[in-house]
């Protein structure tokens, strides 16, 4: 299966994102080129450091893709597991956790530090 090219919203649009989630000034973005799904930014600003993912609309049948259904199954979970190094997500202005963004779903949660394991066992 083909998979398309991690696609990151402008400057400008990542700027009305932490708008919407209250994130207040933007100092700086980073894309983060790993992860299996959506695309991921780092968003620095006054208030601290948070993620901003973008998961396109789902196109009928395309099992790669994650649905709003999904999506929202995960930011539940998430917000569950408070005493777990998980992401904490944020609502926006509009009291969502999901927005809908140029044609996409956004989430957005408070940055967690870390690297990414080369490999996982049972012992983890």
């Amino acid at each position: 299966m083909h998979k398309l090219p991690k696609q990151y919203f402008t400057p400008h649009e990542y700027k009305s994102i932490a708008e919407l989630y209250k994130f207040g000034v933007v100092k700086r973005i980073e894309h983060i080129s790993s992860g299996f799904e959506g695309t991921k930014a780092v968003i620095t600003s006054q208030s601290g450091k948070f993620i901003i993912s973008r998961y396109p609309l789902k196109l009928l049948n395309n099992p790669t893709e994650k649905d709003t259904d999904s999506l929202k199954f995960e930011v539940d979970i998430c917000n569950r597991l408070k005493n777990l190094p998980t992401p904490l997500f944020i609502k926006s202005a509009t009291g969502k956790y999901i927005e809908f963004f140029k044609k996409s779903m956004v989430v957005a949660y408070h940055y967690l530090p870390g690297k990414n394991p080369n490999y996982c066992n049972l012992k983890q």
